[in-house]
């Protein structure tokens, strides 16, 4: 059947594998509740509120208020970037006519 060869011994043995530290996994993030708000108004805005509904950190009333609180942060830093292309760009079609 499956014997091993005759000529085994122990240094064929494979050897025991390093355990490797434990990474925080992404549920440990989303459940910080600082660490979702950083998120949601500093880096993701909008795209993140599905992370928000994923975490466990707020309740479900504070988890919809949040979101009106993103998304109207969101309407904001879109508008301010609308108004400062509207400012830039005739400046810089100007800038390329006198070219």
């Amino acid at each position: 059947m499956n014997r091993p060869p005759p000529d085994a011994g122990a240094h064929d043995l494979p050897l025991p594998t390093q355990v490797r530290p434990v990474r925080p996994s992404w549920r440990v993030i989303i459940d910080t509740p600082w660490l979702m708000i950083l998120m949601l108004f500093f880096v993701t805005a909008a795209l993140g509120l599905p992370f928000l509904w994923m975490s466990r950190a707020f309740s479900v009333l504070g988890k919809c208020l949040l979101t009106i609180a993103v998304l109207l942060w969101t309407a904001l830093v879109l508008w301010a970037f609308y108004l400062i292309m509207a400012w830039s760009i005739p400046r810089i079609m100007e800038g390329l006519q006198a070219l």
